[in-house]
């Protein structure tokens, strides 16, 4: 049992140090100010972002949970 607790420290310490490098590698980025695929319109011309990709993930991690959910419990026991 105490290993089991000395593993989840060490997890949670990686996963600690690791959000605060990425948090601090995020801030230091500046936004670009120019985009070159706006360029040789007359009007000015805005992009906007889709989120295609994260319905996908998230249809995808669906199906994924609904069939763990859906699993026979005689298979999943180790008896």
């Amino acid at each position: 049992m105490k290993w089991r607790k000395q593993i989840a420290s060490g997890v949670l310490a990686c996963v600690l140090a690791c959000s605060g490098a990425a948090q601090a590698a995020g801030t230091s980025e500046a936004d670009p100010t120019h985009d070159a695929r706006t360029e040789g319109y007359a009007a000015p011309v805005q992009i906007e972002g889709s989120t295609s990709l994260l319905w996908i993930g998230f249809i995808f991690l669906s199906i994924i949970s609904m069939s763990a959910m859906f699993k026979d419990s005689k298979r999943a026991r180790t008896e």
